[in-house]
């Protein structure tokens, strides 16, 4: 069994909380002092926030949020403990009482049990559930997706992405539907990276042994479920039938998982994708402006 450890760590270097599975580790005190040293070097000698180190008894990823120190310390090196470790640091402050915030930096600090025992209790329910349940390719798909999502609403969007790819394109409408049918996933953020995992998989389906998709080709992808088109000269992707704010009600443009989908479809950081128009305000048609982002020299 991978063994994890997982630690808030103070300005005092105090470790305010802390929680393992699987085997035992060194003793949390020292473990705190050591690793919010090594933080406080990083800033110090210029080279910014740490993300993470290797040592013999595993690999270290940092995150700071209202200036504590996470850290999640794992056996294994996957992007699933990244996705951990955020999704731990936001439970601990949604657990958090506001009224303990402002004392989370003292040198005697001690939680309530009842505030360990919640935190504890998302802890388990989420890394048991994801890692007990789940096949590799949900982990790897882990990173798509927001943190503050409950399991049974991140299990429920995975399973709908995934049934978007593989039942493409004679189903992949109707799944879209049932994800926009619940209130809880139909957020722009959530939807837009469903969008990003779900591109990134057709991507892969649809191009197999190709590692860059051209900006023309995408229609290819969107040809079985909608009516469109690439503009070379404006660089717009344009929907004259699009399924995907089909039943949106909203005063500005709604195509969140559309535009997801040509982020991970493309897969390259240095583009920047814009919905220009959308038919959910009246337009005759969903467009997108792809545009490279300037790049600092």
């Amino acid at each position: 069994m991978t063994s994890i450890d997982f630690w808030a760590i103070n300005r005092a270097s105090i470790p305010i909380f802390t929680y393992q599975i699987g085997k035992k580790s060194t003793d949390p005190i020292l473990v705190g002092s050591f690793l919010s040293v090594i933080s406080t070097f990083v800033k110090e000698i210029g080279e910014g926030n740490i993300d993470s180190i290797t040592l013999d008894n595993g690999r270290y990823l940092f995150t700071e949020y209202a200036g504590l120190l996470f850290v999640l310390r794992s056996d294994e090196v996957h992007e699933f403990y990244e996705k951990m470790l955020d999704r731990w640091t936001y439970s601990f402050f949604l657990n958090m009482r506001p009224e303990l915030l402002p004392t989370l930096h003292q040198n005697n600090l001690h939680l309530d049990d009842n505030v360990y025992k919640l935190i504890e209790d998302q802890i388990e329910d989420f890394y048991f559930s994801m890692v007990g349940q789940l096949e590799d390719h949900w982990l790897d798909a882990m990173k798509y997706f927001p943190v503050h999502l409950d399991t049974p609403l991140l299990k429920e969007l995975i399973t709908y992405v995934d049934q978007m790819v593989e039942k493409y394109p004679k189903l992949t409408v109707h799944f879209y539907q049932k994800i926009i049918r619940n209130p809880y996933l139909r957020h722009p953020d959530v939807l837009l990276m469903a969008g990003v995992a779900f591109g990134n998989k057709i991507r892969k389906l649809k191009f197999p042994h190709v590692s860059v998709v051209r900006e023309e080709e995408l229609y290819h992808i969107l040809d079985p479920i909608s009516i469109s088109s690439f503009d070379r000269k404006t660089r717009r992707v344009i929907l004259k039938l699009c399924p995907f704010c089909r039943g949106i009600k909203s005063d500005k443009p709604a195509c969140h998982f559309l535009k997801g989908t040509f982020i991970g479809a493309l897969d390259n950081p240095h583009l920047e994708v814009t919905e220009t128009q959308c038919m959910v305000v009246g337009a005759d048609a969903c467009k997108f402006k792809l545009l490279l982002k300037s790049r600092s020299t």
